[in-house]
C-alpha cells in the first residue's frame, strides 16, 4: 500500500499516491536518525517547516503500511513517530498504536495559531514583588481594575487570560524562583481553570516545569486530563469530574497503574475527597 501523509492543523490527511521512491521495499541509508520529540514536532508546525515530502512510512515491524493501518490512522487509533536526519529532514514515519500523548500532541498542533494576547488588555504587574501578590492576583476581578468599563466588560475567561498573558509577557513564564512554590501553584491553578486553547498554548511550559521540579507530577496529570476532556477525548488519570460524575477514562481498568506511576493515590481514594 503506497501512501503519503500530510499533517495540517493537527489533522492527518491521507493521500493514496504511487510514489515508488518513498515506498520501496529497499530502505535508503539516511545515516543515524533521531526521533522528534513532542516539543520539536510542535515547533516545526509553529515555524511552518513541517514537511513530509522526503518521508518513508513503515509499520513498527518494517512492513509497508497496510490499508487497515491507513484506516486506523484516519480514525486516530494509530499514530506516527517521526525521525529526522542530521539536517532536520523528516526521513521516516513509523506507524504505531496511538496513546493519550498523541491526542495531546494533536490538540497542541491544532492550537498553534492561538494568540493568547489577542483582544485582551495589558495589565501591569511588578515582577519583583509578584510572588507576594499571587493570591490577590488570583482573586482580582475586572471591576477592581482601573481600566474597567461598565458598559463594555470583558468576559470572565478573557479577563483571566489578560492576567495570565500580562504576567508571562512582562515577567517571562513563571517558575519557583520568580513566584515561590505557593505563588507558582496559584499561577498553575489560573491556567488549569482557563479556556482550553490557553491551556494548550501553555501545556509544554507546565510539562517543562514538572520536569525541572518546580511543579508536581500531579499538576501535569490534572492539566492533561482537563485538556483531554475539554477537547472531547477520554481522560487518562481519572482526575476530572463533570456535573458531579467521574468523566469517562480511557482504559479505566489500568488507571490505578498510571496514577501509581506518578505517585498518586488510587482512584477510589482520590474520589473520597468529592
Amino acid at each position: 500500500m503506497n501512501i503519503k501523509l500530510t499533517v495540517f492543523n493537527g489533522k492527518t490527511t491521507l493521500l493514496l499516491l504511487s510514489l515508488l521512491p518513498f515506498f520501496s521495499c529497499q530502505k535508503p541509508d539516511f545515516g543515524p536518525l533521531q526521533k522528534l520529540s513532542v516539543e520539536e514536532l510542535v515547533q516545526q508546525h509553529q515555524d511552518s517547516v513541517f514537511s513530509l515530502s522526503e518521508t518513508i512510512f513503515r509499520s513498527e515491524d518494517g512492513r509497508n503500511v497496510s490499508e487497515e493501518e491507513v484506516a486506523a490512522l484516519k480514525e486516530g487509533t494509530l499514530a506516527i513517530d517521526y525521525y529526522v536526519d542530521s539536517l532536520g529532514v523528516i526521513r521516516e514515519g513509523i506507524v504505531r498504536k496511538a496513546s493519550f500523548e498523541d491526542y495531546i500532541t494533536r490538540i497542541l498542533i491544532a492550537n498553534i495559531d492561538f494568540d493568547p494576547a489577542k483582544d485582551v488588555p495589558v495589565l501591569s504587574f511588578n515582577c519583583d514583588s509578584l510572588k507576594y501578590q499571587m493570591r490577590d492576583v488570583y482573586k482580582f476581578q475586572q471591576e477592581e481594575w482601573s481600566g474597567y468599563e461598565e458598559s463594555n466588560p470583558l468576559g470572565f475567561f478573557d479577563f483571566e487570560r489578560a492576567k495570565i498573558v500580562s504576567i508571562v509577557n512582562q515577567c517571562g513564564f513563571p517558575n519557583v524562583e520568580l513566584l515561590g512554590k505557593k505563588g507558582l501553584s496559584t499561577f498553575w491553578l489560573m491556567i488549569q481553570h482557563s479556556e482550553a486553547p490557553l491551556m494548550a498554548h501553555y501545556y509544554l511550559e507546565i510539562k517543562r516545569l514538572v520536569k525541572e521540579g518546580d511543579l508536581h507530577e500531579e499538576d501535569l496529570a490534572l492539566t492533561t486530563d482537563r485538556l483531554l476532556m475539554n477537547n472531547d477525548y477520554l481522560q487518562v488519570y481519572g482526575s476530572q469530574l463533570l456535573n458531579g460524575e467521574l468523566y469517562p477514562i480511557e482504559n479505566a481498568e489500568t488507571v490505578d497503574q498510571r496514577r501509581d506511576s506518578l505517585g498518586l493515590a488510587s482512584l477510589e481514594e482520590y474520589l473520597e475527597y468529592f
